[in-house]
């Protein structure tokens, strides 16, 4: 898994590249919050709904930083 950072160095979030037709977007503690579907261009949330229908915006499904 890759960690994304943010300007201080502190992890976010993590992205894990499953398979070619699953890029996740995981949780510091390594909950779900969402994946990317490459073939299809569709990005869903955690429980499987589709929150866009035009590319990866798994980014914006990582929880503000306190």
């Amino acid at each position: 898994m890759k960690p994304i950072l943010d300007r201080s160095g502190k992890v976010l979030a993590y992205e894990n590249d499953v398979n070619e037709y699953r890029k996740e977007i995981r949780s510091r503690s390594n909950g779900l919050l969402g994946w990317y579907n490459p073939h299809l261009d569709k990005t869903f949330d955690r429980s499987g709904r589709c929150v866009s229908n035009s590319g990866d915006v798994r980014a914006s499904l990582i929880p503000p930083s306190k």
